[in-house]
């Protein structure tokens, strides 16, 4: 309490900002990415130009990436408010002694310092919107970030001020949340789609929008599959992500139903009903344009490699406790064989093998892994 007291901004930057860039690591190992790893890096300047340029010709495209950026605004919020009401940090609740005004600049630093990659970014398009003399989306952009992080600030003071009101929200949420059928693919579609919603959301409009982009451009005369499948492959590599994190969650709280009188079929089937949710987006958006814009048996094969990739990584961590370092090498491992599928042409046999191969692992490791937990 007392360093809080007399080194507040030290104390907030090594319990604020840094634990929240070391446990968000594979998030922005993501984004960076996809952002600076598909094009060379003598290209990067001349690809980011254009694609600044294209928010500025496009408001639809510069809607999304307003929208991208507000989903991260979220998840910096929920990663603030849901520190401030755990034990470990109940001595946040001392920066109201300070006076509202002193409580307001530190956690707006703490707040400019969690956004900051997104503000470097929006600076590049101010930037370039001023010398392409397009002042409406320069003046957009910077009202965009100073509101985000204005209403951001003020959330979390009012937070610390009046911390019952939502609790009390808290609680009539979870009332909610028990209305939950108590299938097990409900239980582990509740940690993809509440727990990491907002990485779930960016990596659907990234993955959605991008592939629907490049595929709507492609004609008879200019068919190519390859770089569309390269972006869907690091949408999928984004899910690995997730994968990873819930196979953890199954073995810290979902391990009641290892007792359950549940069929070894039917254990694989949930897993089965749980990742062709999660996959239905991109079906979605391939189907909508199959055939105008992607042939059939492309789609086919784009939709049944991303299902049985994820199966696959799936099923293997039912066969070894991997690390997340090796876990991420074992999905470009599994994503450098399906480029290969790509280039020649056998992408839907490749996805076939792996569908085969995650029914064998899963069904070969799952007794294990009930073994090891008993």
């Amino acid at each position: 309490m007392a360093a809080l007291m007399d080194h507040p901004r030290k104390l907030l930057w090594k319990t604020l900002v840094r634990q929240y860039y070391r446990q968000n690591t594979g998030f922005f190992l993501f984004f960076f990415l996809v952002f600076f790893g598909v094009v060379a890096p003598s290209q990067q300047l001349t690809y980011h130009y254009a694609l600044i340029r294209g928010m500025l010709a496009t408001p639809t495209f510069l809607i999304l990436v307003l929208f991208l950026w507000l989903l991260y605004a979220t998840k910096c919020g929920q990663w603030i408010t849901g520190l401030q009401r755990g034990p470990d940090h109940i001595f946040l609740y001392m920066l109201p002694l300070m006076g509202k005004v002193r409580a307001f600049q530190l956690l707006l630093e703490v707040q400019l310092m969690l956004f900051m990659p997104v503000i470097l970014y929006a600076l590049a398009v101010v930037s370039v919107a001023l010398y392409e003399s397009a002042w409406i989306p320069a003046a957009v952009v910077s009202f965009f970030i100073l509101l985000v992080c204005l209403t951001s600030v003020v959330v979390y003071q009012y937070e610390l001020f009046h911390p019952e009101i939502f609790r009390r929200v808290s609680f009539h949420n979870r009332a909610g949340k028990r209305r939950w059928r108590t299938f097990y693919w409900s239980f582990l579609s509740r940690s993809f789609f509440s727990e990491h919603k907002v990485l779930l959301a960016g990596i659907k409009l990234f993955g959605c929008g991008i592939l629907y982009l490049l595929l709507e451009t492609q004609s008879p005369d200019s068919y190519d599959i390859r770089l569309p499948f390269l972006i869907f492959s690091m949408a999928l590599f984004g899910h690995s992500v997730l994968i990873h994190q819930l196979r953890g969650m199954e073995e810290q709280r979902l391990l009641f139903y290892r007792g359950m009188p549940v069929s070894l079929p039917g254990r694989w089937m949930q897993y089965g009903i749980l990742y062709f949710l999660v996959l239905l987006p991109e079906m979605v958006t391939i189907t909508w344009l199959t055939p105008d814009h992607i042939r059939v048996k492309d789609a086919f094969g784009f939709a049944l490699a991303g299902y049985t990739t994820l199966l696959l990584l799936n099923s293997c961590l039912f066969i070894a406790a991997l690390r997340k370092s090796d876990f991420i090498k074992l999905t470009f491992v599994l994503f450098g064989i399906l480029y290969f599928g790509v280039l020649s042409d056998n992408l839907i046999l490749l996805s076939g093998l792996f569908l085969v191969t995650a029914g064998s692992l899963f069904f070969r490791g799952y007794c294990r892994w009930e073994d090891r937990g008993q």
